[in-house]
């Protein structure tokens, strides 16, 4: 595969998986408790907004490595681009629990740190 100018400066990178990321997020955590209410069920509230909480945490863990493997592909340092992550609430702390639950293959893995490793 050939590689894309790395010309995404790292506070559009933040930008973009904020929206493609934590946007979903978002959504699926309010979206079914808000309807419930809406709809007459307020008794179930709590039970969707539970719900809510682990769809929502399952869509981050599968969107944020996909989401870095593009954002480190596209920029000139993949350091910027963790640090303004970091300090935008958009990725955890490395080593974390919760850094620890994102659904990424072998593959995806090592290929994010050839990039950490090629663009400090």
């Amino acid at each position: 595969m050939e590689d894309a100018p790395r010309t995404l400066s790292p506070g559009r990178a933040v930008l973009v998986g904020s929206v493609i990321v934590n946007g979903p997020v978002l959504a699926l955590l309010f979206g079914p408790a808000f309807a419930a209410t809406r709809l007459g069920y307020a008794d179930w509230f709590l039970p969707v907004l539970g719900a809510s909480f682990f769809l929502g945490w399952a869509w981050w863990s599968f969107a944020l490595p996909r989401w870095r493997i593009w954002a480190y592909e596209r920029v000139a340092s993949t350091g910027e681009v963790h640090v303004r992550a970091l300090a935008s609430g958009l990725v955890w702390p490395r080593g974390s629990f919760p850094e620890r639950t994102e659904f990424q293959s072998r593959a995806m893995r090592q290929r994010q740190s050839e990039l950490e490793r090629d663009f400090p």
